[in-house]
Parts: structure tokens; C-alpha cells; sequence
């Protein structure tokens, strides 16, 4: 995804803020839900977690991977319309709970 500013995010926080993270992925112990679906409480969503391109510290991407790019898209841009902020949180490395 492009066009995501990580600048001076945090002057724009609500006050109080209720911070929680979202994840992509759907395991038993912590089961997928939509982005959209998240408790409404939750004025600040954190997206986890946007990765290194090609092996860069620099180029951070996310791929979501239960729904298509434009369902996320629109999900993110449901929250903001609630005036949510929805940022994306930086994982320095890649991991897999496969090992």
C-alpha cells in the first residue's frame, strides 16, 4: 500500500486515546476479525504489522491477507469516517509462527 504518512501522527490523537492492535492473520488462540468490526471504543487502531521490502529498513509494506486490497481499503477508510485513526505498525523483521 502507498501513501501512508507516519509524520506527526501523534500530535493528531484523540484525547483521551484507546489504542488497540488489529492483526492480519487467524490463529485459535487470537481469531481474525474484520478491521471494520473492531470495538468502536477503540479510537486509535493499530494495524500490525508493516514489513521491510526487499530487504530495506526504509520501503514498509502490508499485504492483507483474509480480505482483497480494496476491502481493506474500504475498511480503513470506514474508520477514518468515524474519526478513527487508523495507523500501521512497523515490524522490523519478518517471522513466521511456523518454526
Amino acid at each position: 500500500m502507498t501513501g501512508i504518512s507516519l509524520w506527526n501522527s501523534a500530535a493528531q490523537l484523540p484525547s483521551p486515546a484507546l489504542v488497540g492492535y488489529w492483526h492480519n492473520w487467524n490463529a485459535p488462540e487470537a481469531p481474525y476479525i474484520e478491521l471494520d468490526e473492531v470495538d468502536s471504543r477503540y479510537n486509535v487502531v493499530n494495524i500490525s504489522f508493516g514489513i521491510p521490502i526487499n530487504g530495506t529498513d526504509y520501503e514498509i509494506g502490508f499485504t492483507p491477507a483474509q480480505v482483497p486490497e480494496s476491502t481493506f481499503i474500504h475498511q480503513i477508510q470506514t474508520l477514518q469516517s468515524q474519526g478513527r485513526k487508523v495507523l500501521l505498525r512497523y515490524q522490523k523483521c519478518k517471522w513466521s509462527n511456523q518454526d
